[in-house]
């Protein structure tokens, strides 16, 4: 199997080069599209130093999306793309066996898989809903996935429009809109960090908030909307989603006016067309 990777990078911390680490050593290529406005130099040396490392820097912020296109663009003859967070790592041994299911997958089942995904091993040590079997899946987050890039491109790469939130997602459903399919290996596992988590507790309720930015609250309502437009069948499902988003700011989280402020900034945006990068 012809294996390249790509990384984006965000601001990170000295901990990616561990994360990156986890992985690297099984890949032929590893693009990392640094999106930092201001450039870590010592990660960049300390990447730039590894022999299968390609570094991209515009020294901007060009959205997930963007750095994903940038190595289905440019990587001519790759096959399968693993795509990966910052954030992201594997366990120990872990890498090698998730390739070795997908390749032993691929002679079993040519060209019918576009997405290979995995669990996500939880902060705290648990991991979402373990079972053993492969299983098929309606959507998977981008991180921790094998791509088939000749399937990516049939359907157009991901959306630019979108920058960050809900890349993910419009890329599942474009895939399997166009007859592909997604697996989701049960017993192979990636570490990986959702937001800022925390437990609450209202009255005999408790739930998980997420705790992210203002910005971020600004895509996941432009951007969700935008996905309840173009996917009619999702609409409820989604509707749901921003009120319990919604609830759960004004209980629980920090900033509560000014991410209601740039949420409602994401709906303005939504309704007049203003998508990619927020602009103000």
């Amino acid at each position: 199997m012809v294996l390249d990777g790509v990384v984006t990078l965000y601001n990170p911390e000295l901990d990616v080069l561990g994360n990156i680490e986890s992985y690297v050593g099984c890949l032929r290529n590893l693009y990392v599209f640094d999106n930092s406005e201001n450039v870590n130099t010592h990660i960049k040396q300390c990447l730039e130093n590894k022999p299968n490392v390609i570094y991209v820097s515009f020294n901007k912020n060009k959205g997930i999306a963007e750095a994903l296109n940038y190595v289905l663009d440019v990587g001519q003859d790759t096959k399968f793309l693993l795509t990966m967070d910052q954030d992201t790592s594997f366990p120990t041994g872990m890498t090698q066996a998730y390739i070795a299911q997908v390749e032993m997958w691929e002679k079993l089942n040519p060209n019918e898989v576009a997405i290979y995904s995995v669990r996500i091993m939880l902060k705290h040590g648990m991991v979402d809903e373990y079972s053993k079997s492969p299983e098929y899946i309606d959507c998977t987050i981008t991180s921790g996935n094998i791509v088939s890039v000749s399937a990516a491109r049939r359907v157009g790469g991901y959306n630019n429009d979108l920058f960050i939130d809900e890349v993910d997602s419009d890329f599942s459903l474009a895939i399997r809109q166009c007859g592909y399919k997604i697996l989701r290996f049960n017993n192979m596992f990636i570490n990986h960090l959702i937001g800022d988590i925390s437990k609450e507790q209202c009255l005999w309720f408790s739930y998980n908030t997420s705790n992210h930015s203002p910005i971020r609250r600004y895509y996941m309502m432009r951007n969700r909307l935008y996905m309840m437009k173009k996917y009619p069948k999702i609409r409820r499902a989604y509707g749901i989603s921003l009120l319990k988003i919604i609830i759960k700011v004004l209980l629980a989280e920090k900033d509560k006016c000014k991410k209601l402020k740039y949420m409602f900034l994401g709906m303005y945006d939504f309704l007049f067309g203003n998508m990619g990068k927020y602009k103000r």
